[in-house]
C-alpha cells in the first residue's frame, strides 16, 4: 500500500519543491496568470454555475454575448475541470479549487506517466523518475502560467497505456478502459485528443505490421473487443468531436493561430528557456528562438540529463527490454518533425531554399517546405494543430519512457561509480527542471464590481475594466454581459459584437440598451475596453447622458436603463 501511494506524496512534495512560493498563497491567490488565466478561472465558475444553478450543460451560455449567447462547444472550456470544480466548489472558495486543479494536473501527470513508464519498463524508481520528467517538464510550467487546458495533461498517458495493452490483447474491458481515457483527454483539451489519436493510429499501423495483418483488430477473434472501444468511443469523445466540426462547419471559428509562426525553432530543445529559473543567465542562446510565438510558447527544453539518459537507454536497449522500443523512437521523432511546423527554424531565422521565396496572396510562400506543411495540405483534420510546437509533448512523454529505461540500466550496471553517477545525474535533472515561478492573480474586487452585485437582475456592458479582468469579475456579479472576452468566438458572433463595439464609439447608449436589452452601463472616466484584449485605441468614450446612475466610485459610473 506504501509503495502504491509513495508516488502520490513525491510528486506533491517536488511540485512544493520546485515552487514553494505557492504554499503560503493556497487560498488568497489564484495560480495563474492575469491573461488566459483569468478565462480559465471563469471557466471553472461556469461549468458550475451551468450544472448546480441552471440546470443545463455548460457548452452553451448566455452569460456571455448576451442577448444571444454563444455556444461554447469549439471553445476551450476544458470542461473536465469544471466537473471537478462542481465537487470542490461545495466546500472550497474559488480560489482553492482552482489552485486545487493545478496542483492536480502535476500529480496526476506525474501518476499516468508513472504507471506508463512501469509498465513498459517495469523500473519503480526508474518510472518515478519518468514520471516527474515528464509532469515538471519545461512544457509543464510553461503552460501552467494560463493555459488549464494543456496544464490538464494527466489522462494522456493513461490513454496510451490502455490503448497499447487493448492493442496487444484486444479485449471488450481494455476496450472501455481506453475509450474512458480518451473521453477524459478530449474534455481537458481538444489538442490532447488530437495528439492520443495520431499516436493510437501509428500505434495501431505498427502493430499490424508486426503482425502482418492490418485487419487484425476486426477477426472474429477480437471484434467483440473491439467494438468494447468503438462504441463508448463515439457515444462520448467521437460525439463531442463531431460536434466541434459541425459547429465550425456551420459558424467559424476565428481566433486560430497561423501554424508558420507558433512553429517550433529546431534549437529549441536542447537550449533553456524562458521558463527556467535562471533564464537570464542565458538569455542571448532563448531569446533568438522565441519571436515569433513568444516566451508562453517556447520552453520545450528536454534537458541535457535527460539526453543523457535516452543515449544511455539507446545503449542499452538490448538489455532492459522496453517493449516496442523502436515504436516509441520512431513516434518521438515523428512528434519532434512535426513540431518544427511547416518551415524549418534555426537560431530565430527561418531558413528558405537558397533565400528563394514567392509572393501568394498577399503572403511571402517558402518553397522548402518540411512534412507538417504536406499533412496539412493531405490530411484536413490535421488543420486543428495550428500551433505545431504544441506537439512537443508525446515527445516529453517519450524522452520519459526512455529516460525510465535508461534509469533502468543505470541501476543494473555494476560499476562501482554507478550511484555517483546516478546522484550526478539527478542533481544536474533537478537543477535543468527548476521553473520560473509560477504567477500569482490576487482576486481583486473593485467598488464597482460590489456595487453591480447588489443591483436587481439585468444585463452588464462593462467597459471599466480590460476585458479579460471584466469576465471575471462576472463570477463576483454573476449578471450577463453583452460582450465577452472568450479565446475563440464564432463569425456569427463577432459580427454581432463589432455592431455593438461601432455603437459604443458613437456613444448611441440608448440604442444599445434597447437593441441588446442591457441594463447596466459601467463607464470608465479616463479608459475605455471594448476591443478584445486591448484598450479601445485610446479613444475615450462618449459621455453617458440618458440612464439613471446608480454608482459612481473610484473612476467608474454605472448607469441604469430601462428595457422592459
Amino acid at each position: 500500500m506504501i509503495k502504491k501511494c509513495l508516488p502520490v506524496f513525491f510528486y506533491v512534495a517536488f511540485f512544493f519543491i520546485l515552487s514553494p512560493h505557492l504554499l503560503r498563497h493556497f487560498s488568497s491567490n489564484f495560480f495563474t496568470d492575469t491573461g488566459d488565466g483569468l478565462m480559465m478561472i471563469w471557466n471553472i465558475w461556469w461549468v458550475n454555475k451551468a450544472i448546480c444553478e441552471l440546470w443545463t450543460w455548460p457548452w452553451f451560455t448566455h452569460f456571455l454575448y448576451y442577448p444571444d449567447g454563444i455556444s461554447l462547444i469549439t471553445y476551450v472550456l476544458t470542461p473536465f475541470n469544471g466537473f471537478i470544480g462542481v465537487f470542490l466548489l461545495k466546500f472550497l472558495s474559488l480560489v482553492q479549487t482552482f489552485n486545487v486543479i493545478i496542483i492536480f494536473s502535476f500529480v496526476m501527470g506525474g501518476m499516468t506517466a508513472f504507471w506508463l513508464c512501469r509498465e513498459l519498463t517495469g523500473s519503480y524508481a526508474g518510472s518515478l523518475i519518468g514520471g516527474a520528467i515528464f509532469t515538471f517538464s519545461n512544457y509543464h510550467f510553461m503552460h501552467a502560467e494560463g493555459h488549464l487546458t494543456l496544464t490538464s495533461l494527466e489522462w494522456l498517458p493513461l490513454f496510451i497505456l490502455w490503448w497499447i495493452r487493448f492493442c496487444a490483447s484486444p479485449d471488450v474491458r481494455k476496450g472501455i478502459m481506453a475509450s474512458l481515457a480518451l473521453f477524459l483527454v478530449i474534455l481537458c483539451d481538444y489538442y490532447l485528443f488530437f495528439y492520443c489519436m495520431i499516436t493510437a493510429v501509428l500505434f495501431f499501423l505498427w502493430m499490424a505490421w508486426k503482425k502482418g495483418d492490418f485487419f487484425y483488430l476486426f477477426r472474429q477473434t477480437t471484434i467483440r473487443g473491439f467494438v468494447g472501444f468503438l462504441v463508448p468511443t463515439l457515444l462520448t469523445s467521437g460525439a463531442l468531436a463531431a460536434a466541434v466540426v459541425y459547429s465550425n462547419m456551420t459558424d467559424p471559428v476565428l481566433g486560430g493561430h497561423a501554424s508558420r509562426d507558433f512553429s517550433m525553432d529546431l534549437l529549441s530543445p536542447f537550449v533553456w528557456g524562458p521558463h527556467w529559473r535562471f533564464k537570464d543567465w542565458v538569455e542571448p542562446l532563448w531569446r533568438p528562438l522565441c519571436i515569433t510565438q513568444g516566451e508562453n510558447e517556447s520552453s520545450v527544453y528536454l534537458g541535457l540529463s535527460v539526453i543523457a539518459l535516452l543515449v544511455y537507454a539507446w545503449k542499452k536497449r538490448a538489455a532492459i527490454h522496453i517493449p516496442y522500443f523502436n515504436f516509441w523512437c520512431l513516434l518521438g521523432a515523428f512528434f519532434f518533425v512535426m513540431s518544427l511546423g511547416p518551415n524549418l527554424h534555426i537560431g530565430g531565422r527561418e531558413i528558405s531554399f537558397f533565400g528563394y521565396q514567392f509572393h501568394y496572396m498577399g503572403k511571402d510562400v517558402n518553397v522548402l517546405l518540411l512534412p507538417y506543411a504536406l499533412m496539412w495540405l493531405l490530411f484536413p483534420p490535421f488543420r486543428m494543430s495550428g500551433t505545431p510546437i504544441r506537439m512537443m509533448l508525446i515527445v516529453q512523454l517519450v524522452a520519459a519512457i526512455l529516460a525510465a529505461g535508461g534509469f533502468l540500466a543505470l541501476l543494473r550496471t555494476r560499476s562501482r561509480w554507478k550511484y555517483i553517477a546516478i546522484t550526478a545525474l539527478l542533481a544536474v535533472l533537478f537543477f535543468e527542471y527548476l521553473p520560473t515561478p509560477i504567477p500569482l492573480t490576487k482576486p481583486t474586487r473593485p467598488a464597482y464590481v460590489e456595487a453591480l452585485k447588489k443591483l436587481p437582475e439585468g444585463a452588464v456592458l462593462d467597459l471599466a475594466s480590460p476585458p479579460r479582468w471584466a469576465l471575471y469579475y462576472q463570477t463576483v456579479h454573476q449578471k450577463k454581459m453583452a460582450l465577452g472576452d472568450i479565446y475563440r468566438t464564432t463569425a456569427s458572433r463577432e459580427r454581432k459584437a463589432q455592431i455593438l463595439r461601432k455603437l459604443i464609439y458613437d456613444g448611441n447608449w440608448e440604442q444599445i440598451a434597447r437593441d441588446f436589452r442591457i441594463s447596466y452601463i459601467a463607464k470608465g472616466t479616463d479608459l475605455s475596453y471594448v476591443e478584445s484584449g486591448e484598450r479601445s485605441k485610446g479613444i475615450c468614450l462618449k459621455e453617458i447622458t440618458t440612464g439613471e446612475m446608480v454608482f459612481n466610485g473610484d473612476g467608474v459610473s454605472i448607469y441604469r436603463f430601462d428595457v422592459r
